[in-house]
């Protein structure tokens, strides 16, 4: 049962990740080469700029979910089964705080329509997902990185351990 849990977490996580970072990849890309406006010129006098921006945001979008999906069904097809390590779900764990965090105390308010699209239901699950899978990629990659002793101690043992002198 738990290996299903994790392949359909994997499976959205990375589709998500996919969505997030290739739509504002390129639709900021596109805003600095292809769209950015003249010299000379003001931004409100280029209003169909937006129009070409949002269609290249969701074409990284379309592109982005569908390497995401790739990537999942390759990353479960491929490795035997594990179950995450405490690292790994304290990651999930913090990447949505740090959504919560940037949602709750208005930091992306200064971003303009970025901020409006994190405010609706959908942007807001999209950025929680995306955060909390790129904090489970890095609570993994950490996990990797301990000996096998430690993998298994809970984190107060495992930061008193690193921190001492005896170790």
């Amino acid at each position: 049962m738990a290996r299903y849990i994790q392949r359909v977490l994997l499976m959205i996580g990375f589709t998500f990740l996919g969505i997030l970072s290739g739509g504002l990849g390129l639709a900021f890309l596109s805003i600095v080469t292809i769209f950015r406006t003249a010299p000379g010129t003001s931004a409100e006098s280029n209003q169909g700029i937006y129009f070409g921006v949002l269609f290249v945001m969701l074409s990284g979008a379309v592109c982005g979910a569908i390497v995401g999906l790739t990537t999942a069904i390759c990353r479960t097809t491929r490795h035997e089964f594990r179950h995450w390590h405490l690292l790994t779900w304290l990651g999930i764990l913090s990447g949505i705080c740090s959504a919560g965090t940037l949602l709750l105390t208005d930091t992306l308010s200064s971003y303009g329509i970025l901020a409006d699209l994190f405010r609706t239901w959908p942007g807001t699950i999209l950025l929680v997902i995306s955060l909390a899978t790129l904090g489970g990629i890095a609570g993994g990659f950490a996990s990797r990185l301990l000996p096998g002793k430690l993998r298994s101690l809970p984190l107060l043992v495992f930061v008193l351990k690193m921190t001492s002198d005896r170790y």
